[in-house]
């Protein structure tokens, strides 16, 4: 990352770093788009992972575990996330941190 986009990415919020995370790691043939829900009052943020009507449910499995590996576990304080994937207006599956 140069420069210049490390200070950009700094000045992010924690819960925007998280979203840009996912956005860049969802960035697959099988995903449709990526949108999100913030619960302020919870701190809790909620990205849905949209898959396309063609992915399979190997694409699924494979891109939540990419997600799993990749994103924190939070810590006392920090925002908590949870991830839910669709596909057809059906919920396929959902992850939280600590599921592996």
């Amino acid at each position: 990352m140069s420069r210049q986009k490390t200070r950009q990415h700094d000045r992010l919020t924690p819960e925007q770093q998280l979203e840009d995370e996912v956005r860049r790691l969802a960035d697959h043939p099988c995903v449709d788009s990526v949108s999100d829900h913030f619960a302020g009052a919870y701190n809790e943020l909620g990205l849905t992972i949209h898959l396309t009507p063609a992915s399979s449910d190997t694409d699924y499995w494979a891109l939540r575990e990419t997600l799993l590996d990749a994103l924190p576990t939070p810590s006392a304080g920090t925002t908590i996330w949870m991830l839910i994937f669709n596909r057809d207006g059906k919920i396929v599956g959902t992850a939280f941190p600590g599921d592996r």
